[in-house]
């Protein structure tokens, strides 16, 4: 979805490991939701650094939900003077989750391991796939140092 925002018909993308394509029609359902987007592969076009560059997930059954955590500072005051309480600035909402729908070849990894999600970033598995309950991963993310979280 954050890939699909302001897309506009007859515009030119790049869809990642494929290759250039102009948008014919954006379908979204009644809670605003892009459903679906066609496409059509312009071969000619190899001017790949001025479009915008969407990711994507095949449409298969065996895609996984995964739930993604991010962390964010505890403290929310960058420097505590002696007079101040750091129990006065304790950050409420430092850890935030969401869902995402995955490649089913997370459920082959194990808790510890570290993967990277193409333009999301690092995460650490804490979670790993359980198949007795169909459970999907669950993903912490690595700070990367940017001061911007990595919004669903």
């Amino acid at each position: 979805q954050i890939d699909s925002i302001n897309l506009k018909i007859n515009e030119e993308i790049t869809i990642l490991r494929w290759g250039n394509m102009i948008i014919n029609k954006i379908d979204i359902n009644n809670d605003n939701v892009i459903t679906a987007i066609d496409v059509t592969y312009d071969p000619s076009a190899t001017n790949f650094s001025k479009t915008k560059k969407i990711t994507w997930l095949a449409k298969v059954d065996d895609n996984i939900n995964c739930t993604v955590v991010e962390f964010d500072h505890l403290i929310s005051k960058a420097k505590l003077n002696d007079d101040e309480d750091f129990k006065d600035f304790i950050n409420p909402n430092s850890r935030s989750e969401y869902q995402i729908l995955a490649d089913p070849y997370l459920k082959t990894l194990q808790a510890g391991s570290i993967i990277q999600l193409e333009r999301k970033g690092f995460f650490r598995v804490d979670q790993s796939y359980n198949y007795n309950s169909n459970k999907g991963v669950v993903l912490f993310a690595i700070p990367d140092g940017k001061l911007q979280k990595n919004t669903k």
